[in-house]
């Protein structure tokens, strides 16, 4: 039982660690909000509290 945990806590582990490479070696963090996401901007696509104002 506890081999299998260990397995698991590693294999855990290893995912977090591979899908944070980007992350830590990366240029810049990736904006996942509208107002920071520079492509739709260039749609015109805008969030929608900015045009309740």
């Amino acid at each position: 039982m506890l081999k299998t945990f260990l397995a698991i806590l590693l294999l855990v582990a290893l995912a977090v660690i591979a899908l944070s490479v980007r992350l830590f070696f990366g240029k810049h963090f990736v904006h996942t909000d509208i107002k920071g996401n520079p492509h739709l901007e260039k749609r015109g696509i805008k969030c929608v509290m900015d045009n309740n104002k």
